[in-house]
């Protein structure tokens, strides 16, 4: 991928990022672009594009493939509505 803040970010950070986005964790994957680059740090909006451009390379879109989901939030609780 050839996006200048992508290819700022070290390797294993970009497979973090990935792996959040596989399973649909987007703010964890802007926290772990933030935390990762270099200074000035990129802001939420420049995160969102790098993020959009990266679910589109891995086809992760919307009307892409489901990911599998991951283990429930610590704390988490289902709702049913009457």
């Amino acid at each position: 991928m050839d996006h200048p803040l992508w290819t700022a970010l070290p390797a294993d950070v970009r497979r973090t990022v990935d792996e959040h986005l596989a399973v649909r964790r987007h703010v964890h994957a802007i926290k772990a672009i933030r935390e990762a680059s270099p200074e000035p740090v990129p802001g939420i909006r420049e995160c969102n594009d790098l993020i959009a451009d990266r679910m589109t390379e891995l086809g992760l879109l919307p009307n892409g493939p489901t990911p599998v989901p991951g283990p429930p939030a610590v704390g988490a609780t289902s709702r049913t509505t009457p």
